[in-house]
């Protein structure tokens, strides 16, 4: 069975109709972070602000990253970014954060990096500031796609 990194290489290309070729480590990073943001994802799923998960509170980094990545790798679905709510000071403190240096050294086995992209826009929900967030996962060596 091919490993997260191939599966995930594979499904970005192959869902963006790229042609077999070697594709360096930067060429796959950016074609991740250029995918939609959240909010289109949220608009093509209807979903209301109030329908997104606070990261940290009603769900964890790790059951974000099975339902937004993991399960839809298996299901051969196109490659996505889920959007989620997150507090400021969980943004700003990321390197002390267990489930991002969980995630973070998972995905350090596979050769892939996770980035957090947020909108710098508070917004109000739940009796606290959020930011509307999603996670991309980088790259860090190159993929020869094979169509």
């Amino acid at each position: 069975m091919a490993g997260l990194f191939d599966l995930y290489a594979a499904a970005l290309l192959r869902h963006s109709k790229m042609q077999p070729r070697l594709y360096s480590s930067e060429e796959l990073t950016r074609y991740t972070l250029l995918l939609p943001p959240g909010e289109f994802w949220q608009e093509q799923n209807g979903w209301e602000i109030t329908e997104l998960p606070i990261i940290g509170e009603s769900m964890t980094l790790t059951q974000y990253m099975q339902v937004a990545y993991f399960a839809q790798l298996r299901a051969d679905a196109p490659v996505s970014c889920l959007p989620f709510l997150i507090p400021p000071y969980m943004l700003g403190d990321l390197g002390n954060w267990d489930d991002w240096k969980t995630l973070v050294a998972y995905l350090a086995k596979e050769d892939l990096i996770p980035y957090i992209l947020f909108r710098n826009k508070k917004i109000r929900q739940r009796n606290q500031d959020l930011y509307l967030a999603d996670i991309r996962i980088g790259f860090t060596k190159d993929y020869v796609y094979g169509g």
